[in-house]
């Protein structure tokens, strides 16, 4: 039966958050065609001179060391196993909307808290520095009128949600609410096509 009212369902798995643990189905799995090593960078375990004119603990941080990088490369690739199973939710997700003859006529939001650094300068891992890989968020969008493949140039961030899903519902924002609706944009013939 076709779902006539709207609805919003909000799922958050902790994927991938610490203690990075996969599924115990995933504990062990690693595609061939998967990178051996985290993405390292031209600043990953760079050296004192590069560091020295950065803030706080970044000018201060040794060399990684066989160990430290042992341990990076782990977290990176433990990271990776259990967001399989956030695949896992978003498949059984898109198919659930499938059954529900609903997929059609729905949206679909798919994001993330903001990234992490693995061995760039320096830091083992952590997330709190204000660097373009710790700061960014992605945002995947699928629904009526988006096009397949398509980006737009707008910043936006998290507060700029609710506005954009009260907007797709038909419904205007409060007076005095955060962030701006991009519901335009996510559905404008103009929208570059990747």
């Amino acid at each position: 039966k076709v779902q006539q009212r709207p609805f919003v369902a909000f799922i958050w798995p902790k994927a991938a958050h610490e203690p990075f643990i996969p599924a115990p189905w995933y504990l062990d799995t690693w595609d061939p065609s998967w990178p051996d090593v985290e993405p390292r960078t031209p600043n990953w375990n760079c050296s004192a001179a590069s560091r020295k004119g950065h803030h706080g603990n970044i000018a201060t941080q040794p060399m990684i060391d066989d160990a430290a990088a042992t341990v990076i490369t782990g977290v990176f690739k433990n990271r990776w196993r259990a967001l399989l199973s956030v695949d896992d939710v978003v498949d059984a997700t898109i198919k659930q909307t499938q059954a529900l003859g609903v997929e059609s006529h729905t949206y679909f939001f798919f994001s993330s808290d903001h990234g992490f650094e693995l061995g760039q300068f320096n830091i083992i891992m952590d997330k709190r520095h204000v660097y373009d890989w710790n700061t960014r968020v992605p945002l995947y969008v699928k629904g009526p009128g988006v096009a397949a493949g398509s980006t737009f140039a707008l910043p936006a961030t998290n507060v700029d949600l609710a506005p954009t899903f009260l907007d797709l519902l038909g419904v205007p924002p409060h007076k005095g609410m955060d962030g701006r609706s991009f519901a335009a944009a996510l559905r404008r013939d103009t929208a570059t096509r990747a």
